[in-house]
């Protein structure tokens, strides 16, 4: 059916996006996306709404997450969310 397949062509998409942020697979990442994405950063930061360039949001991302282990979450729903945690200076080492 269409519809199963669209589902699970969407999940498989979220699947990779998840999968490019974990590993910090900055390619795999830009290839999820369009080449131009709204975001909104309001509720956290002061910044307004905008647009930006897929690649901007690549190298943002990229800077951000610099130093940080990323694991994403599917919920039931499977919706993503992001935790994130330090890394301790030992791992680093070792």
């Amino acid at each position: 059916m269409l519809n199963q397949r669209a589902h699970r062509d969407v999940v498989s998409a979220i699947h990779e996006f998840c999968r490019a942020f974990d590993q910090q697979d900055w390619t795999a990442l830009r290839r999820c996306l369009a080449a131009n994405l709204f975001v909104d950063y309001s509720s956290f930061r002061r910044t307004l709404p905008s647009r930006i360039t897929a690649d901007e949001f690549v190298a943002l991302r990229q800077t951000a997450l610099e130093g940080l282990v990323t694991q994403q979450a599917l919920r039931s729903e499977g919706s993503p969310e992001l935790h994130r945690s330090r890394r301790q200076d030992n791992d680093r080492t070792a």
